[in-house]
């Protein structure tokens, strides 16, 4: 089959300013349906194989393929300005429909700031959108994009910055594991060689205010009337946000459809991911899932995808897909384990434990965190280069002394956990502030500790992510550690791991303890840290396991 393009066509905004887009057409028919893709990595997607059957593989169903760069991309006229995407995605979207090729219906598709850009137009209601499909993506990104939780993630941040200007700069000369201790943070576009507005900007606002409150999804799920089809993974760092999103459209009564893998933020590249090899069974074909979900909308074909449960979730540890009707899943049953120990939980050489009940007594375990000495980073939701995401055995991190282990006796029974895990943790501290991290791991009895999630909490945002609040010493507090979800089963023979500690570096900044500026510090200062477990201060990780049938 022969197609027809329209390259660097440029279509108006509502303020004037001109946007580029590349047009691909099947020669023989039309109008068409029309698969819109906005990103700011250029909208030249010839040159790769995958770009070249991704384009066959809308091209030969009849639809036209357009992409288009961004504000201030490549191309596209006007000034780049990350996450503000909503007026030219609705414009975009509403020029696509007039055109003469087109029939008026559109969707759109892209994984990453791709997916953004779906999210971003569809809260404005564009009547001709008719279906997204965005993948590894949320709806809030000082929860889940740049920051997590309002801590700075540095791989994130790394990306704003290689993003400043039209074109995409490489760095091959950078030193990335000497730029990630750059200090004072405010300094990290200029140890990579930029001057970016897009970073300076963020740096303005350290804390949830209406600058963040703008770029987020909240407030707008009823003006999304586009099905939704939201894809993820595991182990990506959207995987939480993600879901997020799909519950609060479907409180909203809004048509969504979830699909989440094993996967990191590459999404089904294969059937291992880190350390772990999920089976075939876990490589599915997402383009194809995708456009089913296109053709169901925009085509109007009665394929299924309306009618199948709504959520598809892959379940490690027993390696099988399953369909459910609703998130949380019904069987849902949160269970609390607390930590304890007998003389102390530091390290894997410790005697922490976790049980059902709080641990009798005082209970207490302390550990001395130093900012020029973090915790490394391995595995999870990174998305630093030289820190590979993906499920990984900590084991080697658990040695540390600034990590408190605890860990349940050997399973008898295969115990599912599914669902958003939680930490409720009883501090205190001799800093003003610091952080708190708290990882899920599954043991096997060879001894390996896989990570499954994990969450970092601020303790200056305990009271909520507008203002901030510091620590007096000594006092004890209550932190809440969202630890992002998983789908796991542990089976017999292995045991639950809970690791507490304050740094993951270099994934998140370090907190530098002073309780200052989190952007300008540069001094740092040791925090001696206390974590309570009794009766009165019952610390306890909360899982969502599954009841199995009767």
């Amino acid at each position: 089959m022969s197609y027809l393009q329209k390259i660097n066509v440029m279509a108006k905004m509502r303020d004037g300013v001109k946007l580029s887009l590349d047009i691909r057409l099947p020669e023989k028919w039309g109008p068409f349906p029309a698969v819109l893709v906005r990103n700011p990595y250029n909208n030249n997607v010839s040159g790769t194989p995958e770009n070249e059957r991704l384009l066959k593989l809308y091209l030969d169903a009849g639809y036209a393929y357009v992409t288009q760069d961004v504000r201030g991309k490549y191309d596209s006229e006007g000034e780049f300005s990350a996450y503000d995407e909503e007026e030219d995605g609705y414009d975009t979207v509403e020029w696509l429909a007039t055109q003469s090729w087109c029939n008026g219906k559109v969707g759109m598709s892209g994984a990453s700031y791709c997916g953004l850009t779906q999210l971003a137009a569809a809260k404005l209601g564009p009547k001709h959108l008719l279906a997204i499909t965005p993948s590894v993506m949320g709806g809030d990104m000082f929860k889940c994009g740049s920051l997590k939780s309002g801590v700075p993630q540095l791989g994130s941040i790394a990306w704003q910055i290689c993003n400043t200007g039209r074109t995409d700069k490489p760095l091959p000369l950078l030193n990335w594991n000497e730029f990630y201790k750059t200090l004072p943070l405010s300094n990290l576009d200029a140890a990579a060689g930029f001057d970016s507005p897009i970073f300076k900007e963020m740096l303005k606002h350290p804390v949830y205010d209406s600058y963040w409150k703008r770029r987020s999804l909240d407030g707008y799920y009823n003006n999304i009337n586009a099905p939704v089809f939201l894809l993820g993974g595991w182990y990506d760092k959207y995987s939480a946000a993600l879901i997020e999103v799909f519950c609060k459209l479907v409180k909203a009564g809004k048509k969504a459809k979830l699909l989440v893998g094993p996967w990191t933020h590459g999404l089904s590249a294969g059937r291992v991911g880190g350390q772990m090899d999920y089976g075939g069974a876990s490589v599915i074909d997402i383009e194809v899932s995708k456009k089913k979900w296109l053709d169901r909308y925009l085509k109007d074909q009665k394929n299924g995808m309306d009618t199948e449960k709504p959520v598809r979730i892959f379940v490690m540890g027993i390696n099988e897909w399953r369909e459910e009707e609703s998130w949380p899943l019904k069987k849902t049953k949160n269970i609390s384990y607390y930590p304890g120990c007998k003389k102390a939980a530091n390290s894997l050489y410790g005697d922490g434990f976790l049980s059902n009940e709080p641990a009798p007594g005082r209970g207490e375990d302390s550990y001395v965190y130093d900012p020029l000495d973090p915790v490394t980073s391995i595995g999870g939701s990174s998305l630093i280069p030289a820190c590979p995401a993906g499920a990984f055995d900590q084991s080697s991190m658990e040695r540390r002394n600034d990590m408190l282990i605890y860990t349940t006796e050997e399973l008898r029974k295969p115990l599912e956990v599914t669902g958003f895990v939680k930490m409720e943790l009883f501090i205190s501290t001799d800093v003003l502030d610091t952080d708190f991290i708290a990882r899920l791991c599954d043991v096997s009895p060879d001894g390996k500790s896989i990570n499954l999630c994990d969450g970092i909490a601020r303790a200056r945002f305990r009271e909520g992510f507008e203002r901030e609040v510091m620590l007096e010493k000594d006092k004890v507090y209550k932190i809440e550690i969202e630890m992002d979800v998983t789908a796991n089963v542990f089976l017999p023979g292995h045991k639950i791991r809970l690791e507490l500690t304050s740094s993951c570096f270099p994934r998140f900044a370090r907190n530098l303890n002073t309780g200052g500026e989190i952007y300008r510090e540069i001094k740092p200062k040791i925090a001696r840290t206390v974590i309570h477990h009794s009766k009165s201060y019952p610390s306890r990780l909360i899982l969502p396991t599954i009841i199995a049938k009767k």
